[in-house]
């Protein structure tokens, strides 16, 4: 066949004829590529007739396919995912961990045309020779429209991937999970040695019934594994579902928007960030690091009993590191033994932080638990959602239900709540073991509040406690059996909190024990002693502040529950521009305005007679999150008139503010503090009462500023409209000498 006519012709050779003319053979041919001066078309041969060798002299940069110097070609075409000489190497070697899924595939298929096909068919086809198997699977969005299904005859095949920010599932509305496989203690099926890594999976599109079990990931029996950096976003119920764990690491993972599609009348159960099942292996041992979980529907965390085998076993469950924002609930210890908490941060909840008790499958709560002095649990809220009828609702830090607790030991701190610190139900009982609690608490509806159980308990100890600005710090309203109360600070910066300790008289309380404890201004230390028969009371201190000579006046403004009121010694403006009638209150983060009365968008005041005319007031501004409020203090205010100099929070920055007459402003000094940043401002008078000195975050903002336009009054407060929230607090009045 003559060649075509576009491909040059290096040159033509034949060996020596034989006897019978027949053309001669060569032993041997070669190729080389040569430099353009080493050029010759003539092929070179060598040897005698019966061994003939033949070397060809290729010019490099010759037009044609892969006419490149050899290296460069192989690189070129090895490193083009898009190329057939990609995915055939792909199948014969491997780059970093695991084993690439592309060596599942033909030379002319692409991952992404199949995703899961391809996973299923690498998972079924994967050497296990050599023990535990990880597929790699590429970056990129993968879009999967039915479950990996794994089995425990392949107990060890996992897969990786590229990272959760670089690797993404996106499951389509009927895809039940990402990856599904159970196995079972009773026949010894389990897997062994799985290691889960690097993706995210979407399933924000997941639609079915009410309550349908659709996760992120779906597998039971568990041991020697891990789980590692690892984003679950919007499952329609649990997103981790990971049931009978021996010996299995979760870490740097996360589950937002877990049960998005469950029935939220139940806020226990399924529907959880993480629902990890125990009860079907004594030895189970599970270990969650550095992981979040952000507003599931139910539970950040759901630690579940499941009854399928029938048996309670002591499980070690550690979580050391974990961010819960905006849970129902952030964590349930339904029925385990052991559970660990240390290095967390439970806030914005809004039925509980924490519940023990039963739930799900579990008939009754976990035991010898602890719950670390580094918990830290604040800003419950209660929201429209939360009605009676739910499990568990009004944003309590740890709640105690039904039967359970027993051991436990419960050291967290809690702060800005809006239900209790800890709530035990109607109906709860203490299982053996006894409790302790050590709880630091600040501003919650109460410390404890312990309602009736129907039954005398027995060893439950209160000690070393801090309990502030609750409405009550121990409200025990139950039977107890020698109870212990020792070493606790009951202390009430507003008046707030008027009782330590309240017992009720229609629930026996015997031996009881308290010592050691410290009530500072707290009303009352005891209420209900009626109820106390053989009580032991020892080395308790009540403590009324001395006042500080330095001091005129201090208010932090805080209260639990919300007043609505400033209380004694405060006066609203009732001449001038500051006249309207808002209601001012006091709530977990100080005073403010609020709307109510006439004028609600307008400006109010309310002040008090500092007793000499040289004085600083200064207090912590936090401005309204929405609105165009603004919140000030007031310094030499004219009740007759409503003259006086404010610092504020204007449109921009904090600014001081001259008020005539009329409540027309004069701007006297603007700072570079945002309107939108908390800021402690100071405005301090001299004794004469003519000239002024303003200070934001410690700074002087404005020299000394001389006027004989503001009257010299003794009177001092503070400024607001009540259009929006924004708060004041730590609010102190001092002498100044000018």
């Amino acid at each position: 066949m003559p060649l075509p006519v576009d491909v040059p012709v290096l040159g033509r050779f034949q060996g020596g004829k034989g006897d019978k003319g027949d053309t001669g053979t060569f032993a041997d041919a070669t190729a080389i590529s040569v430099a353009a001066d080493e050029i010759d078309l003539k092929p070179r041969i060598t040897g005698p007739e019966t061994a003939r060798v033949v070397q060809l002299r290729i010019p490099r940069g010759l037009p044609g396919t892969n006419a490149v110097e050899n290296d460069t070609a192989f690189a070129t075409y090895a490193g083009a995912t898009d190329s057939k000489t990609y995915r055939a190497l792909a199948r014969t070697y491997d780059r970093g961990e695991g084993v690439a899924i592309e060596r599942f595939l033909s030379a002319d298929e692409r991952f992404s045309d199949a995703p899961m096909a391809f996973m299923q068919r690498g998972y079924n086809g994967i050497d296990r020779s050599f023990g535990p198997a990880q597929l790699r699977i590429p970056d990129g969005i993968h879009q999967i429209s039915t479950s990996l299904k794994m089995t425990t005859a392949r107990r060890d095949v996992s897969f990786i991937g590229a990272g959760s920010r670089m690797t993404r599932f996106v499951l389509a509305p009927d895809c039940f999970a990402l990856a599904e496989g159970y196995g079972d203690s009773a026949t010894g099926r389990r897997f062994d040695g799985l290691l889960m890594r690097g993706f995210t999976i979407d399933a924000s599109a997941q639609a079915g019934q009410p309550n349908a079990s659709m996760k992120g990931l779906n597998i039971g029996h568990i041991f020697n594994s891990r789980f590692e950096d690892i984003e679950i976003i919007g499952s329609w119920a649990t997103a981790f579902g990971l049931d009978f764990l021996v010996n299995v690491v979760i870490e740097n993972c996360g589950a937002t928007g877990a049960g998005r599609g469950v029935n939220k009348e139940s806020l226990l159960g399924f529907g959880s960030g993480f629902g990890i099942g125990t009860g079907a292996y004594p030895n189970e041992s599970m270990f969650l690091r550095n992981v979040r979980t952000k507003n599931s529907g139910r539970m950040g965390i759901n630690l579940e009993w499941l009854h399928e085998y029938g048996q309670y076993f002591d499980t070690q469950i550690l979580v050391d590191g974990w961010h819960s924002d905006g849970d129902a609930v952030g964590i349930g210890d339904l029925g385990n033994g052991g559970l660990q908490v240390y290095n967390a941060l439970i806030e914005y909840f809004t039925a509980a932080a924490i519940v023990i008790g039963p739930g799900g499958q579990a008939p009754q709560g976990g035991r010898r638990g602890h719950i670390d002095k580094s918990v830290r649990i604040r800003k419950g809220a209660k929201t429209s959602a939360n009605r009676p009828d739910q499990d568990i609702y009004g944003a309590n830090g740890i709640v105690l239900r039904g039967e359970g607790a027993g051991g436990y030991n419960l050291e967290a701190v809690i702060e800005n709540i809006e239900g209790a610190a800890l709530l035990a139900e109607p109906g709860f009982r203490l299982t053996p073991g006894g409790l302790r609690v050590a709880l630091q608490v600040f501003r919650a509806l109460k410390g404890v509040d312990w309602r009736a159980g129907g039954r005398m308990e027995p060893d439950v100890i209160f000690e070393d406690g801090h309990y502030e600005d609750s409405n009550i710090g121990l409200d025990l309203r139950t039977a107890m059996l020698a109870p212990g109360i020792h070493r606790n600070t009951f202390r009430s910066t507003s008046g707030a909190q008027p009782i330590a300790v309240r017992f009720d008289p229609a629930m026996p309380v015997n031996k009881a024990v308290i010592s050691e404890n410290v009530a500072i201004d707290t009303a009352t230390f005891i209420d209900g002693r009626a109820a106390l028969t053989e009580l032991v009371e020892r080395d308790n201190r009540i403590v009324t502040t001395s006042v500080d000579p330095s001091v005129i006046f201090f208010d932090q403004m805080t209260a639990y529950p919300d007043v609505n009121s400033l209380g004694d010694g405060w006066i609203a403006a009732s001449v001038g521009a500051f006249t309207q009638s808002h209601v001012w209150g006091r709530g977990r983060y100080g005073a403010q305005p609020q709307p109510g009365g006439t004028g609600n968008s307008g400006a109010g005041v309310r002040y008090r007679d500092a007793g000499v005319l040289g004085y600083s007031i200064s207090a912590w501004i936090d401005p309204p999150s929405t609105g165009i409020g603004r919140r000030g203090i007031v310094a030499s205010f004219d009740p007759a008139t409503g003259v006086c100099m404010v610092i504020e929070n204007s449109s921009t920055y904090y600014q001081v503010t001259r008020y005539d007459l009329s409540g027309q402003r004069q701007t006297v000094a603007t700072s570079t503090v945002p309107t939108a940043t908390r800021a402690h401002v100071e405005i301090r008078q001299s004794a004469t009462g003519n000239t002024f000195w303003f200070y934001i975050n410690g700074e002087l903002v404005r020299d000394p500023f001389n006027t004989s336009t503001v009257p010299k009054t003794r009177y001092a407060g503070m400024f607001g409209l009540a259009s929006a929230d924004g708060w004041i607090n730590g609010l102190g009045i001092r002498p100044f000498a000018g």
